[in-house]
């Protein structure tokens, strides 16, 4: 598999009747598609997400942010939990170029305050970037690994290509955000599991 996680709980798939319901609930930007909160995942209507071509693409990180946010502690910072669902969910060749202009600790801020798509794409990009240095240079087994125990700073400084300051940690998994808070009163109310084999899906 992908990431060698599995899942301690059901995942469940909340897909809202329309865009504007999605955006009213959640006051994601528009250009989300979907967001996860534990075990739960919430996304603008399939059949939207099936007309743009990112249905698999869409669900498969959202899986991959659950597993990963699964095994993630308070020790961890944002930009690799976002990182390694980057690089775990599709094409790492967007991945393996020349090192973001963003810096490790910057791209928190950036994923968290994005202001238009292009930026938060490039935060995403970023975040996967330094995820995958950790992957290649010490493996997936130590990098999982530490989502519990946290990153060492000299493997943090060894990707970084600095030395790093004591990492801000504005909010340690994707569910901390602001605009994902009202999120919280719609996880009980029309809900469904989504078995992940339906979509023949590698995780």
């Amino acid at each position: 598999s992908r990431s060698a996680l599995r899942p301690a709980h059901p995942l469940t798939v909340r897909a809202f009747r329309s865009t504007q319901a999605f955006r009213g609930a959640t006051l994601a930007p528009g250009w989300v598609a979907a967001f996860t909160e534990g075990n739960w995942i919430g996304t603008q209507p399939l059949r939207t997400l099936a007309a743009r071509k990112m249905l698999v693409p869409v669900l498969r990180h959202e899986f991959l942010h659950a597993l990963v946010e699964g095994e993630t502690t308070a020790r961890v910072p944002l930009w690799l939990s976002e990182g390694l669902a980057e690089v775990w969910s599709g094409d790492n060749a967007k991945l393996a170029g020349l090192r973001p202009t963003l810096k490790m600790d910057e791209i928190v801020r950036a994923l968290v305050y994005s202001t238009s798509e292009a930026q938060s794409e490039a935060a995403h990009r970023a975040a996967g970037w330094y995820a995958a240095r950790l992957v290649e240079r010490f493996g997936k087994g130590q990098v999982t690994g530490w989502l519990r125990s946290g990153v060492p700073s000299a493997a943090l400084t060894e990707v970084g290509g600095f030395k790093l300051q004591v990492q801000q940690r504005i909010f340690k998994t994707s569910h901390e955000i602001p605009w994902k808070k009202p999120w919280k009163r719609w996880k009980t109310k029309n809900v469904s599991h989504f078995p992940t084999a339906l979509l023949r899906l590698s995780l």
